[in-house]
């Protein structure tokens, strides 16, 4: 075990080297806010839509309701290990244009610390600030017609940690606790018109700020092999403050900078959500609140809350689990999300359907799962932007049983 954990992190570590390389822009809609947000599930639950807020799986770590993590049944530990890779396409009135960008989306670890209670801590993309755009249509009546590039880098991480109890036999309770980081660079640099030439105006934002939400979760039975579970989550509103450091700087004239604070509002978010379970198929949905419209928007956006609705199933046999083929989970999801921002009086809705298996390995003590999905948001306009993005993802879930005496005849 200890050879194959190291060599899937080799694996990934590399992958991940050769990714980034390839980075060069992202979504134009990580231009907005803190950047495009991101979902906290694990590669298992994108390929369901990212439905978990009442999902109870036995073999799969659930990250959208901390209230799941003593739904795992066999291993008392299991760490995975994500990559997503994303084909890019964005198009415009005029033109499009592709690109491929990815690198490592999940690291988390869990373990299962007593019959009624489990925990889990990892490593998570909270938000993606990566953009190139070029706006030809910027004037003004001072200096007239010009061109102008934004681009930005970075993003926010959340690095969290959570528990959760089975307080009765058919009520589980969790809570989790985090630290959301990083750092966002915007730039803009003007062109196309000699009063404004090799201008360029830079402002870094430095972010970190404690959060923390929970949830809770309600099993059913529904007689032989059936039941039905109910789950809440719930996340108070957290106040961020942020320095923000400006540079404006002109070939062949002096750079001006600047100093000064920020702060927005990572909103409250309530989500509700169930999953009825039958004999192969497991069945799943979630719809979620996030208040974003609390915060105030800037000159050429506003924001809007954010409304999302998901779907998922899951597929695999119960019967002749000697068969490997029997053994295979099939995953199908989908996600609508109509956005948290409002840009050029435009919402821009997305819409996002997935696909993946999950192939049990070294005995069915693991799974490597591979997934697809295709999302589409924005619309083609005369300042707007179409984008479609087809995802492949890869993980691998080492799982294990510590501690147990070993038997052999």
């Amino acid at each position: 075990m200890t050879k194959i954990f190291a060599g899937a992190c080799a694996f990934f570590i590399l992958l991940q080297v050769q990714v980034s390389g390839q980075s060069t822009t992202g979504s134009a809609y990580n231009a907005f806010g803190f950047g495009s947000l991101n979902n906290t599930g694990l590669t298992e639950f994108s390929q369901l839509g990212y439905t978990g807020i009442g999902a109870r799986l036995a073999s799969s770590v659930n990250l959208e309701n901390p209230a799941a993590l003593t739904s795992i049944v066999g291993p008392n530990h299991s760490f995975d290990l994500g990559l997503n890779i994303t084909q890019l396409n964005q198009f415009n009135s005029s033109s499009s244009f592709s690109t491929a960008i990815g690198g490592l989306s999940s690291m988390n670890f869990w373990v299962k610390s007593g019959k009624k209670t489990a925990f889990t801590f990892g490593l998570s993309q909270y938000s993606d600030a990566r953009y190139d755009v070029t706006d030809l249509s910027t004037s003004s009546a001072l200096v007239g017609a010009y061109e102008v590039r934004y681009q930005g880098s970075g993003g926010l991480s959340q690095l969290y940690g959570a528990v959760g109890y089975d307080v009765l036999p058919r009520l589980s309770l969790g809570f989790r606790g985090g630290l959301i980081f990083g750092s966002l660079t915007k730039t803009q640099t003007m062109s196309g018109n000699s009063l404004v030439d090799g201008t360029s105006i830079t402002q870094e934002m430095n972010v970190a700020r404690a959060v923390y939400d929970v949830g809770l979760q309600y099993n059913v039975p529904l007689g032989k092999s059936k039941s039905l579970t109910l789950g809440v989550t719930y996340q108070p509103s957290f106040s961020v403050s942020y320095d923000i450091d400006q540079s404006i700087l002109r070939s062949g004239y002096d750079t001006l900078t600047s100093e000064s604070d920020g702060s927005k509002v990572i909103p409250e978010k309530l989500g509700a959500g169930f999953q009825l379970a039958l004999k192969n198929w497991t069945l799943m949905g979630d719809g979620e609140l996030e208040r974003w419209g609390v915060n105030e928007g800037e000159s050429n956006f506003d924001y809007q809350d954010l409304i999302s609705f998901s779907g998922g199933a899951e597929y695999q046999a119960k019967d002749y689990k000697e068969k490997y083929l029997n053994r295979v989970i099939y995953r199908f999801g989908y996600r609508y999300s109509q956005g948290y921002i409002d840009a050029l009086s435009n919402t821009f809705e997305s819409h996002r359907f997935s696909t993946g298996f999950g192939l049990p390995v070294n005995r069915g003590t693991g799974y490597v799962n591979l997934g697809y999905s295709y999302q589409q948001q924005g619309k083609v306009g005369t300042r707007l932007i179409e984008e479609q993005m087809h995802t492949f993802s890869l993980s691998v879930s080492i799982r294990d049983l510590w501690f147990a005496k070993r038997v052999y005849d």
